[in-house]
C-alpha cells in the first residue's frame, strides 16, 4: 500500500463503497491527495521462470496465464530478467524487444486473464550459439476496490 505524507490533507479524496469520505480512516479510500502516490491495492503478484525452446518456429508461445476474472482489464505491470546475460536486461518492462534477435516479450490483460506472450519473428535464432535461454518475469496486478 502506497505511504501517507500528510492523513490530515482534505484536498482531494474518494472513499471506497460502503466507506463514510468524512469519517473514514485514509486506507479506506480510493483515492486520498495525502498519499505519497497513487494507492493500489495488488491482487495478484507473481514471479515465473520460462526456458525460450531451443528451436522454435515463427510463432506466438504463451509463457504465463493468470486468471483473475474481475470483469474489466486490470492494470498491470511486468518485468523481465535474462537468467543467463546474453541480452542486456535486468528487469526490463515489458513489452521488451531482443535487439539482437528481433524477438519480443509482452503482457497484457483481457476481462479474464493475464497474459505473458513470447513473439517470435526469427525462428531458431538460438542454436547453436545458445542452447536455451532462460528468462524470470515480475508481474503485478491491480484491482480496483
Amino acid at each position: 500500500m502506497a505511504s501517507i505524507s500528510t492523513e490530515d490533507d482534505k484536498i482531494f479524496r474518494v472513499s471506497i463503497s460502503g466507506e463514510d469520505v468524512h469519517t473514514s480512516e485514509p486506507e479506506d479510500f480510493s483515492v486520498h491527495s495525502g498519499f505519497d502516490y497513487p494507492k493500489m491495492e495488488e491482487s495478484f503478484v507473481g514471479i515465473v521462470e520460462y526456458t525460450c525452446p531451443a528451436s522454435t518456429a515463427a510463432n506466438v508461445y504463451t509463457v504465463l496465464e493468470v486468471t483473475h476474472n474481475l470483469g474489466y482489464k486490470p492494470n498491470c505491470q511486468a518485468f523481465v530478467e535474462d537468467v543467463n546475460n546474453v541480452t542486456p536486461t535486468q528487469f526490463a518492462t515489458l513489452p521488451f524487444l531482443d535487439g539482437y534477435t528481433g524477438n519480443r516479450f509482452a503482457a497484457y490483460t483481457t476481462d479474464t486473464k493475464f497474459i505473458i506472450e513470447y513473439v517470435v519473428l526469427t525462428p531458431g535464432i538460438f542454436p547453436p550459439v545458445f542452447p536455451s535461454q532462460d528468462f524470470k518475469f515480475k508481474y503485478q496486478i491491480w484491482v480496483n476496490d
